[in-house]
């Protein structure tokens, strides 16, 4: 009987998975046109294109161009190189290039705020020469393979938990910190957040109370490496014992050591 259920239950799911697939994607359909759209598209749209977009938009982009060659600048030059993908391919640029790259933009600033242009026979020249992208693409393969060796999925990220927003860092308080730093020092319940952590089968978990004030304290400090003491006897953070002498002391003491990445 149960058997009888449960394969009825999967070709039920299979024919439902089959027919949700079967689906095409609204941007994949043909879209069908009325008649008022075809006569628009066949008559009114070439005229306006001719004598109001196409001008405006040739207008546009000549602008853009004297602009340029007046300040002697490349159209990949005003890329923000705060944007990871572009402080990757910068990182990948040759000597020359990245030279050439950082005078020009020099020149430019010196120029706006002298309110003067390159002369005319030094603007004779294609500012739209893409030079950055093959650099580009290959930042993208590279943050790509980083992200894949990492194991880095945005979507399975918890968000705002234990003062990591779950963007991408891995330190706490990097990215935004509480109202007061020095009550977290010696107060752990100051601290809103939940250290946690992930887990095959339980995903993400919240540690045991006995480390959410270690870890917290320990995140306070300066050191490059943070010891904690535990004593698994009585599932409490020992946190006034000597690290040297507190396992002669307590030989049911643990001992954990953590970088500053911890």
């Amino acid at each position: 009987m149960g058997m009888a259920l449960y394969r009825a239950l999967s070709k039920s799911l299979l024919r439902t998975m089959a027919a949700e697939r079967a689906v095409v994607p609204w941007y994949h359909q043909e879209v069908t046109l009325s008649p008022f759209e075809q006569f628009c598209k066949a008559n009114i749209y070439p005229v306006w294109f001719k004598y109001v977009k196409g001008p405006y938009e040739r207008y546009q982009y000549e602008h853009m161009i004297a602009e340029l060659r007046g300040l002697g600048l490349m159209q990949d030059d005003q890329l923000n190189d705060k944007e990871p993908v572009v402080e990757r391919a910068l990182e990948l640029l040759p000597h020359d290039l990245v030279m050439g790259r950082y005078r020009r933009m020099m020149r430019a600033q010196e120029m706006m705020a002298k309110k003067l242009h390159l002369p005319l026979e030094e603007q004779n020249y294609d500012p739209m020469i893409p030079y950055m992208a093959p650099f580009i693409e290959e930042a993208k393969f590279q943050l790509q393979e980083e992200q894949e060796l990492l194991q880095f999925h945005p979507w399975d990220r918890r968000l705002f938990a234990g003062y990591n927003t779950g963007l991408g860092e891995s330190t706490p308080y990097s990215t935004f910190m509480p109202s007061d730093m020095s009550s977290l020092a010696g107060n752990s319940k100051a601290a809103q957040g939940q250290w946690q952590v992930r887990t095959v089968k339980r995903g993400w978990a919240t540690l045991a109370p006995a480390l959410q004030g270690a870890l917290t304290q320990a995140m306070c400090q300066i050191q490059d490496r943070v010891e904690i003491l535990v004593d698994p006897s009585t599932r409490s953070w020992v946190s006034d014992a000597d690290p040297a002498g507190a396992p002669a002391q307590s030989p049911r003491t643990v001992q954990l050591r953590a970088g500053a990445a911890f």
